[in-house]
């Protein structure tokens, strides 16, 4: 074999080594790309999920403050005196307080009276209120549950707790995240603190589930 023959298959396999290189640098770039566009997907298909929860929240909110505003008379639970004592007749009026415990292992029950297709006094009326409202809850948020407590001159304590899937901690690239505790509200924190905003109430029990998040806000009839 002649010198120049040598000298074509030196050049001939150097130049197909730097093409295999090349093709390997492109192969490793594109794959870096898929792993970081796998990364935004998931991240955009949580926080997706998360703005929906909190427009429910918002709706749910306004929803349950509506219906107290417009039985506003019987808000606290008074539906009337004793006959015999002309002493008010208290009730529970708008207040709920079950445990997310309680609430997450049933189902809400049928109204004793269906106020939508029937009259009903006052009495009647919040129980309804309370019963849709939960029901509302569970179908429209993830493991949706809701606490009411106060009365017309205080204003009405409302949360909401629901199941968030973006509540987690760790590492979005190498999909390690594990769901968050939920915290727990602390007596003396600043009504309108982030704190105060994102707590679990006490009244909301010793709740294991992870990923469950609260909201709290107040309504003033």
């Amino acid at each position: 074999m002649s010198v120049n023959q040598h000298s074509v298959i030196r050049r001939l396999s150097t130049q197909a080594g730097s093409t295999l290189i090349e093709v390997l640098i492109a192969i490793l770039i594109f794959g870096l790309g898929m792993l970081g566009m796998v990364g935004l997907l998931a991240a955009t298909a949580k926080y997706q999920s998360g703005n929906q929860a909190r427009l429910q929240i918002s709706n749910a909110v306004e929803s349950i403050g509506e219906r107290i505003r417009a039985n506003y008379s019987a808000a606290n639970g008074y539906s009337g005196v004793n006959p015999v004592t002309n002493a008010p007749v208290a009730g529970i009026g708008y207040n709920y307080t079950a445990t997310y415990a309680t609430q997450n292992a049933a189902s809400v029950p049928a109204p004793t009276v269906d106020c939508k297709v029937n009259a009903c006094n006052q009495v009647q009326r919040e129980a309804y209120d309370v019963l849709e409202w939960r029901r509302s809850l569970k179908q429209s948020i993830p493991g949706g549950a809701g606490l009411i407590s106060g009365s017309v001159r205080t204003g009405f304590n409302v949360t909401v707790m629901w199941f968030d899937k973006t509540a987690v901690q760790g590492d979005d690239v190498q999909f390690t995240d594990t769901l968050q505790s939920s915290p727990v509200c602390v007596a003396g924190t600043p009504p309108n603190s982030p704190d105060a905003k994102f707590c679990c109430p006490q009244a909301a029990g010793n709740i294991a589930d992870l990923g469950i998040r609260c909201f709290n806000t107040t309504i003033i009839p």
